[in-house]
C-alpha cells in the first residue's frame, strides 16, 4: 500500500555576527576569568577604570567592574559574564580584541548566535513494510533502515540486535533510568514524549529590541512566539527516546530514561553562552541567573544531546568550560555536526574537545547534502528521513538534519550507559571502533566521515566487554598454560631467564583492524591518565604483544588507539587482575 506523508525537513541555519554592526547596534561579548591577566601597567596606561578607546579614537566601550566582580565575590563566582556594548560601527570580534589587548578583563570572546530554520516542505510516498513494533512510522522507515544492521541496510545502526542483547524490557521499562539533558529549543507536549523535568536557559528577546529573557524553570513555549516557532526540542527528543510500542508516532531508541528539557534557544535562536550555562547547571555550578532555577536534582553520569551550531572558527572558552565541567562530572555529551555543507572545524561545539561528533547520511547511505564532514566529526549516523511527532498535531512528520542523526547515538549511547555502566572514555572510544564503512567514495578519505557509520550493537558489545576485563588486559606469560607447557618453556629458556619477566597484553581484543597502532601507558596508582604525566610504555603495531620487567604493583596501566592517523583522545585501562599469580611464581623462583 502506497502512503502519502509530509516531510518537514528542519535544517539548521546557523548564522554568525555581522562582521560590521551599525552604530545604534549593540554587540554581546562573553568575559571569561580563566584567562585573566591583570596587570598594573594596562591599569596605567587606561586611569579610567574599564573604559577602553578603540585604536582610531573614534569609539569607546566601558566595562565596568565585570573582572573585578569575577575576581572579588564575596560568594562563588560564575565562570563567565555576557555583556552587550553598543558597537560603534566597529564588529563584536574587533571590539574583543581591543578589549582583549588592553589586558584588564581577562578573556573576552564573543557570544556566538545560532538558529534553526525550516528549508522544505513536500510530498512523498512511502512503501509500508511488515510491523515489528505498533509504532506506525516504525514499519516505513526504521526497521528497514537504520535501526536494521549493516548486512541489511546501508544506514543500518543495528539499533534492532542491541534490543536483543539488552532484553526488550530494559529498553521498554523505566528502571533506574539513566538522565538524557536536551540542550534544544521549543518543546512542545506530545503524547508520544514524557519530559521528567525541565529548564529554561534561553536569554533570546522575545520581541524586536525587548528585553532579555532570564533563566528560570519554566521551560514550556513561550506564548508569544508559539504561533511560529516549530517544535525541534520535541522532536529531537523524540529521536533518541519517543515511547516505544504505544501505537503512536515511531519508535524512539530506549525509554529507560528521564528525559530533561532544557530550552537554551527560543524560536531556534540563542547564544551559545545560555547553551554552556545549562551544562553548568546541570553540575551544580554557579552562572548568571541561577539563582533563578531550581537546582537539577538528576544524577550528573548521563547523556547530554545537543542539535545545535554556531560558526566559529574556534571553540569558544566559555563553551570549552561548560563541557569540561559535564564530561568531568561523568556525563557524555554528543553533538551535531551542523548542516552547513562545509567543514566541522568552523562550527561548535562540533570543534570543541570532548564530544562525540554526529554527521548525517541519506537512507541511501551517502553523505546528506547538507552535512558537515571534517576531521572532528565521530561516525556518522542516518539523518534523513527521520519520523517524529508534529507540531499540535498527532500524525507522523519525517525531518532531516544532523539535527537527527545526533540523537539516534544519544538514545543509543544512553541504552548502553544504564546497561553497562561504561564511562564516557569507553563509550567514545568504542564508537569509533566498531563504526562500519559508509556507502560513499567521500568517506574513504581519512578526515571527511569520521570512523564511519554508527554501530549500536558493536558499541554495546565493547562497552560490556571492557566493564568484564575482557578489552584490554595483561597476563603473565606462563598464565593460562599447562604445567607441561610451563616446564617445558622454563627448562629451554631458563628459569631466571625472560620468560619470568614476560607479560603478553592484548588490546582492543578482537575490535583491532588492520592498520591500527596502539600505545600503552602507565601511571602511579593513586593517579590518573589526564591529569598526571603518564609513562609510555611502548608503541605497538599489533594488538598483542609481549612486554618485560612490567611493574605489576603500584602502577595501572592503559591504551590508546591510532587509527587513520588519528589517535583517540581517550586511555582506556588495561586490566592487570591476571598479570601474577601462584601458577607461575612457585616455578620462577
Amino acid at each position: 500500500m502506497m502512503k502519502h506523508l509530509t516531510i518537514m525537513a528542519a535544517f539548521w541555519s546557523v548564522v554568525s555576527l555581522p562582521t560590521l554592526a551599525q552604530p545604534q547596534d549593540t554587540v554581546r561579548l562573553v568575559f571569561s576569568s580563566k584567562a585573566a591577566q591583570v596587570t598594573s601597567q594596562s591599569q596605567k596606561a587606561a586611569p579610567d577604570n574599564g573604559c577602553v578607546r578603540a585604536p582610531r579614537g573614534d569609539a569607546t566601550w566601558c566595562v565596568g567592574t565585570v573582572q573585578n566582580t569575577l575576581a572579588q565575590s564575596q560568594t562563588v563566582a560564575p565562570a563567565f559574564y555576557v555583556q552587550e556594548l553598543p558597537a560603534q560601527g566597529y564588529s563584536a570580534h574587533d571590539i574583543a580584541t581591543v578589549l582583549n589587548q588592553d589586558g584588564r578583563f581577562g578573556l573576552v570572546e564573543v557570544d556566538v548566535e545560532v538558529s534553526v530554520t525550516p528549508v522544505f516542505v513536500q510530498e512523498v510516498p512511502v512503501e509500508s513494510a511488515a510491523a515489528v513494533v505498533n509504532d506506525p512510522g516504525f514499519p516505513l522507515y526504521q526497521d528497514g533502515r537504520y535501526f536494521a544492521n549493516r548486512s541489511q541496510s546501508v544506514t543500518g545502526s543495528a539499533i534492532l540486535d542491541m534490543w536483543a542483547a539488552i532484553g526488550l524490557p530494559s529498553v521498554l521499562t523505566p528502571n533506574e533510568p539513566i538522565d538524557l539533558l536536551i540542550l534544544d529549543s521549543e518543546f512542545e507536549t506530545s503524547a508520544d514524549v514524557v519530559y521528567q523535568s525541565g529548564r529554561s536557559f534561553s536569554t533570546t528577546a522575545l520581541i524586536k529590541d525587548g528585553p532579555a529573557q532570564v533563566p528560570n524553570d519554566d521551560y514550556s513555549i513561550r506564548p508569544e512566539v508559539d504561533d511560529v516557532c516549530d517544535a525541534h526540542g520535541l522532536q529531537v527528543t523524540a529521536v533518541s527516546s519517543a515511547t516505544i510500542n504505544n501505537g503512536l508516532v515511531a519508535a524512539g531508541i530506549t525509554n529507560n530514561v528521564n528525559r530533561h528539557a532544557l530550552r537554551v534557544l527560543t524560536c531556534g535562536t540563542g547564544f551559545l553562552s545560555d547553551v554552556s550555562n545549562g551544562m553548568l547547571w546541570a553540575v551544580g555550578k554557579p552562572f548568571t541567573g541561577s539563582e533563578n532555577v531550581t537546582p537539577y536534582q538528576g544524577r550528573p553520569n548521563g547523556i547530554i544531546n545537543m542539535s545545535l551550531s554556531g560558526k566559529t572558527e574556534t571553540c569558544p572558552e566559555y563553551m570549552q568550560i561548560g563541557i569540561d565541567a559535564v564530561r568531568a562530572a561523568g556525563f557524555t555529551v554528543v553533538v551535531a555536526a551542523a548542516n552547513k555543507y562545509g567543514d566541522t572545524k568552523e562550527y561548535s561545539p562540533a570543534n570543541c574537545r570532548g564530544v562525540v561528533v554526529v554527521g548525517s547520511v541519506s537512507e541511501n547511505g551517502q553523505v546528506s547534502a547538507f552535512s558537515n564532514t571534517g576531521a572532528e566529526v565521530s561516525v556518522m549516523a542516518q539523518g534523513e528521513m527521520m519520523p517524529m511527532p508534529c507540531e499540535d498535531r498527532t500524525d507522523t512528520c519525517w525531518g532531516a538534519g544532523t539535527s537527527f542523526s545526533t540523537p539516534v547515538v544519544s538514545g543509543v549511547l544512553a541504552a548502553v550507559k544504564r546497561e553497562t555502566g561504561a564511562d564516557t572514555a569507553t563509550l567514545n572510544v568504542a564508537a569509533r571502533l566498531t563504526a562500519n564503512q559508509v556507502e560513499d567514495p567521500r568517506c574513504d578519505t581519512p578526515g571527511v566521515c569520521g570512523a564511519g557509520l554508527f554501530n549500536a550493537m558493536g558499541v554495546y558489545e565493547v562497552a560490556k566487554a571492557a566493564q568484564e576485563g575482557k578489552l584490554n588486559f595483561m597476563t603473565h606469560a606462563l598464565n593460562g598454560r599447562t604445567e607441561c607447557d610451563r616446564t617445558w618453556l622454563l627448562d629451554h629458556f631458563g628459569r631466571s631467564a625472560l620468560i619470568c619477566q614476560m607479560y603478553q597484553v592484548t588490546l582492543f581484543n578482537n575490535y583491532a583492524k588492520a592498520g591500527d597502532t596502539f600505545k600503552m601507558y602507565s601511571v602511579a596508582d593513586g593517579e590518573d591518565f589526564y591529569s598526571a604525566t603518564p609513562t609510555l610504555e611502548g608503541e605497538f603495531t599489533h594488538n598483542t604483544f609481549m612486554l618485560s620487567n612490567v611493574q605489576v604493583t603500584g602502577r595501572k596501566y592503559g591504551a590508546q588507539l591510532c587509527r587513520d592517523g588519528r589517535c583517540s583522545e581517550e586511555i582506556l585501562p588495561v586490566h592487570i587482575d591476571n598479570a601474577s599469580g601462584a601458577n607461575q611464581s612457585t616455578l620462577c623462583n
